[in-house]
């Protein structure tokens, strides 16, 4: 199965290699892969590319209130229990832990889940003294994390509406979760930091969801991570053996990791040579991203192959997760780091090259060829007779 060509980590570095090479300057390994990576971050975030757009989904929970509480502030079992009592057979629901439980009036923050009706509560969001037993509880999630490579939010919407709320402040959200002990349809959103999730982001809403039900957005995600070089011994130790027709891999003194799941490979044609994109000195004979890892010596492709190979030498290299529309901006960005980290004579011309490639880039981004017209919308005469049916008015 034919498969569109990939721009990978490798193919950047030798782009980069060649670029210092012609310019008299030495390729130190070090300053091409920081420029590499800081190009990818500028030329992700310099447009609002089409392909960086992605759906994504929270499962929202019912704020649960069901039963009364007692809280020991110290000494007991625990430091800072909160003791259910059920109504029936009731207990703490198991996303407990990092929620809101709202004793009486108070908004705290729970620590940990003991069991299925003893919860500790935050060191400093709690209530700060005893409270009997028989009071009144709402335990809801603080907030939902959202997918790992989230960016920015594009629009949400629920299950019965496709609008959901309006966007404040976190400072706004918590003023409202203090304030309002409200439940039901979602009115305000926020989205911020998760708290001991070093650079997690989450959605925070008010307030509290009335229903265990989807929660479905849009998106900006950002482009997938860079790992594997292609010049690094693991990404090339050994040889494989594939079969025409199958999307198996076996490999001789291999070290695949399995990291390397969603990575290009390339399988060269000979036992000497590590494959090149199709513009180096060795092409690939074959290139499918891995789907799976089995072993050290064993993956799986995503499609399989189209052509038999026995002892050949391969590369492991992460894709440049752009759009080919893309691929000229990337690399130009590329070259115009390195010009001006080592301060070359030229280095305006790099950042003219990258500011025209990219206004190109970004208009190749466009999907759509339909006309569109300036101006006002046109109004569409319609008969009366046309008109549908309904109560007479006097």
């Amino acid at each position: 199965m034919p498969a569109p060509q990939i721009l990978t980590y490798r193919d950047t570095i030798e782009a980069a290699t060649d670029f210092l090479s012609g310019n008299s300057s030495s390729a130190a390994q070090g300053d091409i892969r920081r420029g590499i990576h800081a190009a990818y971050r500028e030329i992700g975030d310099a447009f609002s590319w089409s392909f960086l757009h992605k759906q994504g989904r929270v499962p929202l929970k019912a704020l649960e209130s069901t039963g009364t509480v007692a809280y020991d502030h110290t000494g007991g079992d625990n430091e800072r229990q909160l003791t259910l009592t059920p109504d029936d057979d009731e207990t703490w629901p198991s996303w407990a832990v990092e929620a809101t439980v709202r004793v009486g009036s108070i908004p705290c923050r729970v620590e940990s889940r003991v069991s299925d009706t003893v919860l500790t509560l935050d060191v400093v969001l709690n209530p700060g003294i005893d409270v009997a037993t028989g009071a009144s509880f709402q335990i809801y999630p603080t907030c939902y994390t959202l997918p790992h490579d989230f960016q920015r939010l594009e629009q949400p919407w629920g299950e019965d509406t496709w609008r959901f709320g309006e966007n404040i402040t976190r400072d706004e959200l918590l003023a409202l979760d203090r304030f309002r002990d409200t439940t039901g349809g979602i009115r305000r959103f926020a989205i911020g930091e998760v708290a001991d999730l070093q650079g997690s982001l989450g959605l925070y809403i008010h307030p509290a969801s009335d229903a265990d039900e989807t929660l479905d957005f849009m998106y900006r995600r950002q482009p997938r991570q860079m790992r594997f070089s292609g010049y690094d011994l693991a990404d090339t130790v050994g040889t494989i053996d594939v079969t025409a027709a199958s999307s198996a891999v076996t490999g001789t003194d291999t070290t695949f990791a399995a990291k390397m799941v969603g990575s290009v490979l390339r399988i060269g044609s000979d036992g000497t040579n590590i494959p090149s994109g199709l513009d180096g000195l060795y092409p690939f004979d074959d290139e499918r991203i891995i789907a799976s890892r089995a072993s050290d010596t064993t993956i799986t492709l995503d499609t399989a192959v189209s052509t038999s190979q026995s002892g050949v030498k391969y590369c492991v290299s992460d894709p440049i997760d752009l759009h080919p529309a893309a691929y000229n901006a990337f690399l130009a960005c590329v070259n115009k780091y390195l010009a001006v980290s080592r301060n070359m004579k030229h280095k305006g011309e790099m950042v003219a090259l990258f500011e025209d490639a990219l206004m190109k880039a970004r208009g190749a981004d466009r999907r759509v060829t339909q006309r569109r017209v300036a101006g006002r919308p046109t109004v569409h005469a319609v008969r009366l007779a046309d008109y549908p049916m309904g109560t007479d008015v006097e």
